[in-house]
């Protein structure tokens, strides 16, 4: 009866760093839907270079793309492997180089089996960052003109989301990167920012532009800067019991 995104109307600069924030069920898988041509929007067009997107052909489209989800899927095979998957013509050092970029090598050389260590299945052996840090390999290895990272680091500890940050850094303006959170401390590199509710933007700017407009981005940021602060000092206190 209602339509998920209402109005909907922002630009992604190619070569920037472009973030879609907003709460669970606000349409931002929704828009990422839309991007990868999933499927068309019912009303209102999206367009690459003035082309509407309907006029490209999807698979042409998906070789330009890469995305990274929040739960990636490795296969019962070698690290080495899952990285392949990407780019199955690779050579071996365009191989290792992905995992350079996505600051994964450093890990994989500490495995006895070094690349050729099996991850298990679905990568059971892994933990979540060393999983997100293979999968954006993977991803990377494709050399993608546009990167979507879809709530790629919310659920990983603060060291592994501080790399996988490092590399987002790194690879701007190697490539559009489209990076879709609700936790705003991931999203502080991005170039600009959109912010969702109920379907419709409510904000777009800069960090800068929307902390110093002190609306709805600069409440919600600080909510959530607070609250990790209350459980980093919680964690300390309890260390300090258990001590």
């Amino acid at each position: 009866d209602d339509y998920v995104l209402k109005g909907i109307s922002f630009r992604i600069e190619k070569g920037k760093t472009t973030a879609i924030l907003g709460g669970s069920g606000v349409g931002k898988t929704t828009l990422i839907g839309l991007l990868m041509r999933y499927y068309d929007p019912d009303k209102g067009r999206i367009t690459v270079d003035n082309m509407a997107l309907w006029d490209i052909r999807r698979k042409d489209w998906h070789k330009l793309i890469s995305i990274v989800e929040q739960d990636a899927y490795l296969f019962h095979d070698t690290v080495y492997n899952n990285i392949l998957y990407g780019r199955p013509e690779a050579l071996k050092e365009e191989v290792i180089t992905a995992a350079q970029l996505a600051y994964a090598d450093g890990f994989i050389e500490g495995f006895s089996d070094k690349y050729e260590t099996v991850v298990g299945e679905r990568g059971i052996r892994l933990s979540g960052g060393q999983k997100q840090r293979i999968a954006l390999a993977r991803a990377l290895l494709r050399d993608p003109e546009i990167s979507i990272l879809d709530e790629a680091t919310s659920a990983l500890d603060s060291e592994s989301e501080q790399l996988i940050q490092k590399s987002i850094q790194e690879l701007r303006m190697r490539m559009t990167i489209i990076v879709i959170a609700h936790r705003f401390s991931t999203v502080d590199i991005a170039d600009k920012l959109v912010l969702i509710e109920g379907g419709r933007i409510v904000e777009e700017g800069t960090h800068s532009d929307l902390i110093n407009k002190k609306g709805i981005y600069e409440r919600y940021y600080h909510l959530q800067y607070r609250n990790n602060r209350e459980k980093t000092n919680l964690g300390n206190n309890q260390g300090d019991k258990n001590g």
